[in-house]
């Protein structure tokens, strides 16, 4: 990723596409979330899980400095 110099602005892509990327594993199996009773509560709980991960992971970064 060279041509993304600047630090805060590569970090922002990296967590733009490390969230993206979990989305679209949802996206790929819509057919099936979609079927579930209960598939907005599973598509909130993905988003969930996305925040608390890049929360923990900002914090080991800040402990590691």
């Amino acid at each position: 990723m060279e041509w993304v110099r600047n630090r805060a602005a590569r970090r922002e892509f990296e967590r733009f596409a490390a969230e993206t990327s979990d989305l679209l594993r949802v996206a790929g199996r819509w057919n099936r979330v979609r079927s579930m009773d209960l598939w907005a509560l599973y598509a909130r709980r993905v988003l969930i899980n996305l925040v608390l991960y890049d929360a923990g992971r900002r914090a080991r970064q800040r402990s590691e400095l």
